[in-house]
């Protein structure tokens, strides 16, 4: 019989500080995170984070119960002494060694009501043992005598990085806890810290709220409840509380129902900081508070934005800013949808989720690659796609409030739900009859100096219009330099602009304005270098969007100066309507942007070519999308995809009632629109304009089919025009459907 011979497990000491410390983790809120998660089992009711002393040392501190045995919470990897206990967090018995990503020093010193032990924990010495089975760690334990409060107090030291961002770290944990028991309070080394808004102030300020909550009845089967309100502060109205059979139908499919029964019972609660244009809305902001909507962004969505999820009531790591839900792509494409950076929405899962949605070992998210996951993420999809189908009413809701509070008129509202570049074509006729009268009271006033006095001592019309004038008229003011900067320099484009004037008649220093290129919110208001001439456009605001420019800032080589092309496209001077937009977000105007730049180089028509197509198709999707929303007043029976979409809507906007309302939305001189619409019709068969029309744009195909002329400048300026003829009335029959 052969001899049979055992071995043993044995293990190397980096295991424990590299592996299952330094290693597996590189975001030091998590490593913090689970500390917090221990406090709170033990009992603590506050947990302080000191960073005063760094970079010689970090202090954490709870005011806990103290652990009385440490062989089972700290010496044995893996194991977890809360395993089994339903209301504890739970753990891989491994979350107090990721400190070691933090220093290579620990000190520990953990209280009870009867006794005090301290140890220490050395990652170089553990380093110089062969197995970390060898490795004594001594414990020094003396009885509590004296009283001494309980608690643990962990001191790192030999500190690793660098540079700790305790900004970065104290916004990460500002939203960690649900349950307000537990206190976390962070000390910085960087003298006074930012003042950021408690969450329970904040949400306060948002105008589209939601609640969700999907559990199981007595027969275990799924019920969904949802309430969608309107409102600001206390002031609420509600919107929707009938669940969609889309939704009922995704939730109960044969697919679906058996995951999603296993995430126990699941909430999701949503705060949108959705501002539409209402009269007098300031109103109900200022019974709110004193906070400005500039305060909300930066005080309070930077740490609190987007989708997060939590368990246990502890926040999980890897979502909220992220935008795992993809909301701002979509938010691009459809301006009637919510964006990410808008929004603070809570998905509270309970602790049954955790065998279905786990968490991966590191802490810093959900195990994203499973089928789990995947109808987790649609359903949340789901249930955010039946607020999107309220946000248009918050305008709305806000004046039947304000109706309410103060008796506004609703017919003074504009609705914000609508794309940017059409909203001047929504002003009715009764509003410019308004404006007539208040600049001709204006002029009486300035021609009559009594009065002009009469006026004044009594509150009259003429002072009163001529304040409410200017009230309304927020704005951007340029400098008179020459708007033009050379290539292959970083631009500080507060050079160009003098001030802004907000929507309280504030005026607002040019750094303290946003700016916005290609879609993105300029670092340090500074336009990266260029390196070819052309035209850019940015988009210049002040915070509360009420005051909007466009600064036409043209890069020239000093060597050649301007460039001798023109833009391809006239963003600011096309022939039918200013085809531009103060959405920084719109996918058609940064596109055409983009395009310009590399028509004006002259190197790249190719490539311009190529991109032209993409301008129809997104422009056919916002119709088709548009579309699908109406449920009553004017609609489109039919929109197909791509070419054959335009054939489609080319017919319709040349009927004739649709027609007249497209002409009025745009204002147009007669004239204008007998020039605009011959060049949609085809006169030897009317009912084939659609069809000659989307036969003219065919020739996008260009670039792919046709390179030797896809080349030609003369048939990319054509092409440009029918293109720009199409964007117009397109753009303009969207604003109309549904009434």
């Amino acid at each position: 019989m052969d001899l049979e011979k055992e071995e043993t497990f044995s293990f190397a000491p980096n295991i424990i500080t590299e592996v299952l410390g330094r290693d597996l983790t590189e975001n030091y809120s998590v490593v913090l995170s689970e500390q917090i998660k221990n406090a709170k089992d033990a009992g603590a009711s506050e947990v302080v984070i000191d960073f005063g002393n760094f970079p010689k040392k970090i202090v954490i501190k709870d005011d806990g119960n103290g652990i009385s045995s440490l062989k089972d919470t700290w010496f044995i990897a893996g194991t977890s002494v809360k395993k089994g206990n339903h209301d504890m967090l739970g753990g891989k018995g491994i979350g107090r060694f990721t400190l070691f990503a933090l220093g290579k020093r620990l000190k520990v010193k953990t209280v009870t009501e009867k006794r005090i032990q301290i140890f220490e924990l050395n990652s170089n010495d553990l380093s110089s043992v062969s197995n970390v089975e060898s490795y004594r760690v001594p414990i020094s334990v003396s009885p509590n005598s004296e009283g001494e409060e309980s608690g643990t107090e962990i001191i790192i030291t030999d500190i690793i990085p660098e540079i700790i961002d305790t900004a970065l770290i104290r916004r990460d944990l500002e939203n960690l806890v649900l349950d307000s028991s537990i206190k976390i309070k962070i000390i910085s080394n960087e003298g006074s810290q930012e003042n950021l808004i408690p969450f329970e102030e904040g949400i306060k300020y948002s105008t589209l709220r939601a609640n969700f909550t999907l559990c199981s009845d007595k027969n275990k089967d799924l019920k969904l409840k949802k309430v969608v309100n309107v409102g600001l502060g206390d002031e609420e109205e509600l919107l929707s509380n009938e669940v969609s059979d889309k939704l009922n139908k995704f939730i109960n499919s044969d697919d679906n129902i058996n995951i999603i029964k296993h995430f126990g019972d699941l909430s999701l609660k949503v705060y949108h900081f959705y501002s539409p244009k209402v009269p007098n809305v300031s109103n109900l902001y200022e019974k709110v508070g004193s906070l400005k909507r500039s305060d909300i962004r930066k005080r309070f969505l930077s740490y609190s934005l987007g989708f997060n999820i939590y368990r246990n009531e502890f926040k999980i790591f890897g979502f909220g800013s992220n935008d795992w839900l993809e909301l701002e792509n979509s938010s691009r494409n459809e301006s009637s949808k919510m964006s990410n950076k808008q929004t603070v929405g809570i998905i509270e899962l309970s602790k049954e989720s955790e065998y279905i949605l786990r968490e991966t070992t590191n802490r810093e998210g959900l195990k994203k690659n499973t089928r789990n996951f995947l109808v987790f993420k649609k359903l949340i999809l789901q249930l955010i796609e039946e607020i999107n189908k309220e946000r248009k009413n918050v305008g709305t809701g806000l004046i039947s409030i304000l109706k309410r509070n103060a008796g506004v008129n609703k017919k003074e509202a504009i609705s914000d739900d609508i794309d940017e570049p059409q909203k001047r074509f929504l002003k009715s006729k009764n509003d410019q009859k308004n404006d007539k009268k208040i600049n001709n009271e204006k002029e009486m006033v300035n021609k009559s100096g009594n009065i002009k006095d009469s006026n004044k001592e009594k509150g009259g019309v003429g002072d009163q219009a001529s304040k409410q004038h200017n009230n309304e008229k927020p704005k951007i003011v340029f400098k008179k330099k020459p708007q033009k900067a050379p290539i292959n320099k970083n631009i500080d484009v507060t050079e160009f602009v003098e001030y802004g004037v907000n929507g309280n008649g504030e005026r607002v220093q040019s750094n303290n304005l946003e700016y916005i290129c290609f879609g993105e919110k300029l670092a340090n208001n500074n336009l990266q270098s260029q390196s070819v001439p052309h035209e850019i456009k940015i988009t210049i605001r002040t915070a509360d969007k009420e005051a909007t420019d466009i600064l036409n800032l043209n890069i020239f080589d000093p060597a050649k100066g301007l460039a001798s092309r023109k833009e391809l496209f006239p963003l600011t001077e096309n022939k039918y309507y200013k085809f531009q937009s103060e959405d920084s977000n719109d996918v058609t105007i940064n596109l055409i942007e983009q395009i310009n730049i590399l028509w004006i180089d002259g190197k790249f028509d190719y490539v311009v070519s190529s991109a032209m197509r993409p301008l129809i198709e997104i422009e056919v999707r916002k119709v088709i999308t548009a579309n699908q929303s109406i449920t009553k007043g004017i609609k489109i029976e039919k929109v197909r995809s791509g070419l054959n979409g335009v054939e489609d809507i080319v017919n319709f906007a040349l009927e004739e009632n649709i027609r007249r309302k497209i002409l009025k939305g745009m204002n147009l001189s007669n004239n204008e629109a007998n020039n605009l619409f011959n060049l949609l019709t085809y006169t030897d068969d009317f009912k084939k304009s659609g069809s000659k029309f989307k036969e003219k744009l065919d020739r996008t195909n260009l670039g792919s089919h046709d390179p030797e002329h896809a080349i030609n400048p003369d048939n990319l300026k054509s092409l440009e025009q029918n293109i720009i003829v199409f964007l117009n009335i397109s753009s303009a029959l969207r604003t109309i459907l549904g009434q």
